[in-house]
């Protein structure tokens, strides 16, 4: 892997672990049992997962036994639906803005993830 490429996967994980900690913080603002808490119950797991994804890519660590298959899956549309939100927050910026550089880093990230589950999950598939 060359320099330029871990410096980009290494700035996709930043982006992961920076939404998994606003996550972690906006969670402790709604009660248990609140869709607004389970929402984010699950974007955390898959941020976690993603996390894991995009660490793994990078050391060359093994993937296969941290999650399972049904775990990998489920975490597809938390991470869907949050690249979806952040579509459509950063069309309301002007690209000169910080939040617009940030939110390109987000995507730039979330879209690496999910290729990166993807792959997980179709290796495995043809393995079994």
């Amino acid at each position: 892997m060359s320099e330029f490429e871990r410096q980009e996967r290494m700035k996709s994980l930043q982006a992961i672990e920076d939404m998994l900690k606003r996550s972690e913080l906006a969670k402790e603002k709604f009660l248990l049992g609140t869709s607004q808490h389970s929402l984010l119950v699950n974007r955390i797991h898959a941020l976690k997962i993603a996390s894991s994804l995009l660490s793994c890519e990078i050391t060359g660590a093994d993937i296969a036994s941290m999650y399972t298959t049904k775990e990998l899956v489920d975490a597809r549309a938390p991470l869907a639906s949050l690249l979806g939100k952040s579509e459509k927050a950063r069309e309301k910026l002007k690209p000169t803005s910080w939040q617009f550089a940030m939110l390109n880093d987000n995507l730039d990230a979330l879209n690496r993830a999910l290729h990166q589950l993807e792959h997980v999950l179709k290796t495995r598939i043809e393995n079994h």
